[in-house]
């Protein structure tokens, strides 16, 4: 019985060799597909995973409202800074805007599901002193910010700077959901680390300055916590997290960031 199901089948190939070659070369071909976006897939999950860790910098959790739409109150820092095995917190609010070139007399905002749009500028309003402990910034041009709170100036990416003919020492106008606003340049920072963010249309206000660029005086959008040396590893950064949940209750919400949760 099998010898016969052999020969028939050997005949069927033998006499059609032309249509026995083209379902062959097709499942290669199929399978070589597969295999190819299945690597495509993994090469961009892993180039996503590494940018999320460099913007993110050496953060090892972020407090945000519980309601993800919401800004909380700038105050909760005092209950978190202290907090036993965090070395380093750091508050910031964001900036959703868009660059008014000067040939124009307005800018629309590109509002997008991750924030400011490819063709808008987000700004993260930081505190200077504090948010060094959680990224590192390189400056290429001018300096960093001033640690002035109520100084209406920015630094900027070095390539969108460029691409928009801004110097240091340049006054520009932006507009943001709360109308238009005039920032002086001070600096250009390299698109390396958080110069990556919205893909390097990305710059930096003060903490007090992105409050009221926001009409959000005393309110923040999240904390970025470094958690203290020796206290890193997964077992111990995850009791840190429920303990700080536990502290600050239903209102706020304590997670890794994004590139803890793709690792």
């Amino acid at each position: 019985m099998f010898r016969l199901i052999r020969l028939i089948t050997f005949r069927s190939i033998w006499t059609r060799r032309l249509r026995t070659l083209l379902s062959t070369f097709g499942i290669v071909l199929g399978v070589a597909g597969i295999l190819a976006i299945g690597v495509t897939n993994q090469a961009a999950l892993d180039s996503l995973g590494r940018m999320f860790a460099d913007t993110s910098g050496r953060t090892s959790l972020e407090v945000h409202s519980s309601d993800s739409a919401s800004t909380f109150p700038d105050s909760i820092y005092s209950k978190i800074s202290g907090f036993q095995n965090v070395s380093g917190a750091a508050p910031l609010i964001k900036v959703q805007a868009a660059l008014v070139e000067k040939n124009s007399k307005k800018s629309e905002l590109d509002i997008t599901l991750l924030g400011a749009g490819t063709s808008g500028l987000l700004l993260y309003g930081i505190d200077p002193q504090l948010d060094r402990d959680v990224r590192t910034y390189k400056i290429t041009d001018g300096k960093f910010l001033s640690g002035d709170p109520s100084a209406f100036e920015v630094v900027l990416v070095d390539p969108y700077a460029k691409d928009h003919k801004i110097k240091v020492g340049d006054r520009i106008v932006i507009q943001t959901t709360n109308g238009p606003a005039k920032l002086r340049v001070i600096g250009l920072m390299a698109k390396e680390g958080p110069g990556q963010l919205n893909l390097g249309n990305f710059g930096l206000v003060s903490l007090r300055t992105g409050q009221k660029l926001r009409d959000r005086m005393g309110e923040i959008d999240q904390i970025d916590l470094v958690a203290s040396p020796g206290f890193t590893d997964p077992d111990s950064l995850e009791r840190l997290r429920s303990d700080l949940q536990t502290r600050l209750g239903k209102g706020y919400s304590v997670v890794f960031p994004p590139n803890t949760r793709l690792a």
